[in-house]
């Protein structure tokens, strides 16, 4: 495996940072070798890259970020999972300005932004990183494809956009309450009729 390979390359405490498919995340036949990355304390990192960072541009490519062990030094108890692939492309003022595909797509400034600010901070952010126990990580299949332990954003925004929400009901119904007009009550009835079942 190209990940042993590396780390076999590195002196103690070194650092690198490898390109890898997405499936080397989540293949079986790589389960042993994820598994004693994460009890070595050897992977710091797994970073989900938007589709076109590289090719194949159609592959959203994964960065591991591995660290080799110093010898009486304890392993991380965790693993930072960030996934980019959901970051909003570059924005453009005319159609014909459009980048037409690979990397030119990309907002390399987003990118490289969530993926510092998650880095730097090791802190959870929805729906881009999160900070993962690696006992968490060590199941059957030791999976370490980021998606899969992010939670997914809320539809509608989030949070932030409740706030927004609920003015928009708020509206609704004091609309409703000025459309609706009264209801009637017969005039020779106190009491509305019963009924037992």
């Amino acid at each position: 495996a190209w990940v042993q390979h590396v780390l076999a390359r590195l002196r103690d405490g070194g650092t690198a940072v490898l390109l890898m498919p997405p499936a080397a995340a989540s293949r079986r036949s790589g389960r042993r070798v994820r598994a004693g990355l994460l009890r070595r304390g050897a992977l710091q990192a797994v970073i989900a890259l938007p589709a076109g960072a590289d090719p194949p541009y159609g592959i959203p490519l994964h960065l591991w970020v591995l660290r080799r062990p110093e010898p009486g030094v304890r392993p991380a108890a965790d693993v930072l999972l960030a996934d980019t692939t959901g970051l909003p492309g570059p924005t453009t003022a005319a159609p014909e300005a459009a980048p037409t595909g690979g990397r030119e797509r990309l907002d390399w400034p987003a990118v490289r932004a969530a993926v510092l600010d998650a880095w730097r901070e090791r802190a959870d952010v929805e729906g881009v990183s999160r900070v993962v126990p690696v006992v968490e990580l060590l199941d059957d299949d030791v999976d370490l494809a980021p998606a899969r332990h992010l939670p997914r954003p809320a539809p509608g925004g989030g949070a932030s956009g409740l706030g927004e929400i609920r003015e928009k009901l708020a509206e609704t119904l004091r609309l409703t309450a000025e459309l609706v007009p009264p209801a009637a009550v017969p005039a020779g009835s106190a009491h509305p009729p019963l009924t037992t079942v």
